[in-house]
C-alpha cells in the first residue's frame, strides 16, 4: 500500500484528540451525518487513521462511497480502502453491471486473502449494498484456479478448466469471462479482474504470466502468479 504524501496531517494532535473523543477505540460505530458534507470524507479518513483497524464505512449514496474512497487514496494512500458497490438493475437490464460485479468480487477476495497479522483495508459501501447477498467465502475459493509461473499446470488442463467454469472462448479477449487460445498462449479475463492475463506455456510448464491491455492486446506487467475466478 503506497504511503500518501498528506498522511502526516491526519496525525496532528488536535485531530487525534477529536477522533478519540468522537469515536473512542472501544466504540462499535459512530455517525458523521451531522458533519458538513464537504468535510465528511476527510473526517472519515481521519477516523480510520486513528482507529488503526479495519472499518466498515457506510455511505448513503453511491456518490458518497466514491468520495470517501477518493479521500482515502489522497489521505491514506492507494489501496487503503476497498469498494463494495451496490448492484443496481435498471428497468431494461436483467443482469448486473459487469464492472460492479467485478468490483464486489475483487473486494470479497481481497478481504479473504488478507495476510495473517496484517490489518485488512477498510471497506467503503452503501446501505443498499450491505443488504444484498454475497457468495460465501468457501464458495469463492472453490472456484479459484491459481496459476503460478514455473509450475506444471498443463495447457489442456487449463483450457478444460476454463470451459468447465463457463468461460467463453473467443479470438481476442475484451470482456470478463472470456479466454483465447493460440498455440502455447492462453489469454484469460477473470471475472474479478481489471485486465486480462496472458499465460505462456513451455510444454506443460507455465513459462510466464503477464497483464494484457484490452485496447492493444499487448502484454504489460509481469506477474509471479494469478488466480482466475
Amino acid at each position: 500500500m503506497a504511503q500518501a504524501p498528506h498522511a502526516d496531517l491526519l496525525g496532528l494532535p488536535a485531530l487525534s484528540r477529536w477522533a478519540e473523543g468522537f469515536c473512542p477505540g472501544a466504540a462499535t460505530g459512530c455517525s458523521l451525518t451531522d458533519a458538513p458534507p464537504a468535510a465528511r470524507a476527510f473526517l472519515v479518513a481521519a477516523l480510520a487513521r486513528h482507529a488503526a483497524r479495519p472499518l466498515l464505512i457506510i455511505g448513503e449514496r453511491f456518490r458518497d462511497m466514491d468520495e470517501i474512497a477518493a479521500a482515502f487514496d489522497v489521505w491514506l494512500g492507494d489501496g487503503s480502502a476497498l469498494l463494495l458497490p451496490p448492484i443496481e438493475l435498471g428497468r431494461l437490464s436483467v443482469t448486473p453491471d459487469p464492472e460492479i460485479s467485478a468490483q464486489r468480487l475483487a473486494t470479497l477476495l481481497a478481504l479473504r486473502k488478507a495476510a495473517p497479522g496484517t490489518a485488512a483495508p477498510c471497506v467503503v459501501t452503501t446501505r443498499g449494498a450491505i443488504e444484498q447477498a454475497v457468495p460465501r467465502p468457501m464458495d469463492l475459493e472453490k472456484r479459484l484456479l491459481p496459476v503460478r509461473a514455473g509450475e506444471q499446470l498443463g495447457l489442456s488442463r487449463l483450457i478444460d478448466a476454463l470451459a468447465a467454469a463457463e468461460y467463453l472462448r473467443v479470438n481476442q479477449v475484451d470482456d470478463r469471462g472470456q479466454f483465447a487460445h493460440r498455440g502455447g498462449v492462453v489469454d484469460v479475463f477473470s471475472h474479478d479482474a481489471d485486465s486480462p492475463v496472458r499465460i505462456e506455456f513451455f510444454g506443460d510448464i507455465v513459462d510466464s504470466i503477464r497483464e494484457v491491455s484490452v485496447e492493444d492486446q499487448l502484454a504489460r506487467r509481469t506477474l509471479d502468479a494469478s488466480a482466475l475466478l
